[in-house]
């Protein structure tokens, strides 16, 4: 892919988890402990995490809002001639009941919520699209406050995650 026609938005963004190594470990192991075979992913953006996700996982569902950043996702995805990733675009806060019913996600599953950007936060109602779909998987907030003062986190009108 031809990188210079991809604007640079965010820092890291060429590297899974925006170069989170630490995120990238704990999935692995959490894959490996638990079994985990799916990631349902929100927030493609260009398709970083979701190629990392790919090598790791049977099954990568990924919602993406942004027709454009979704567009240069499809273009990575072709390259590397990814089998195992499903695409879909929308608001995560509005499809991600009918993806995971549709697409038999279960329980043996991780949720990468990371589909927030600027001033919109979709996460509250993908919470509850995972509680109303009746399943219990990992769930995996990116940008989640802790009590780690390193560790950075988001906010939104003044709520921390």
């Amino acid at each position: 892919m031809n990188r210079s026609k991809v604007p640079a938005l965010m820092q890291n963004q060429w590297e899974a988890f925006n170069g989170d190594t630490f995120i990238a470990e704990e999935f692995l192991q959490l894959q490996k402990k638990l079994d985990i075979k799916t990631v349902v992913e929100t927030g493609t953006f260009i398709g970083s995490t979701t190629i990392f996700l790919s090598e790791a996982f049977d099954r990568v569902i990924t919602i993406e809002i942004n027709h454009e950043y979704l567009g240069y996702a499809h273009e990575r995805f072709k390259e590397e001639n990814l089998k195992n990733v499903k695409t879909i675009l929308g608001d995560s806060g509005e499809v991600l009941y009918d993806t995971i019913i549709e697409n038999n996600v279960d329980n043996q599953s991780i949720m990468w919520l990371d589909g927030h950007w600027l001033h919109y936060c979709p996460l509250i109602d993908e919470l509850r699209a995972i509680e109303l779909a009746g399943i219990k998987p990992v769930i995996a907030i990116h940008d989640f406050k802790t009590d780690d003062p390193r560790m950075g986190f988001d906010s939104y009108n003044g709520q921390d995650f």
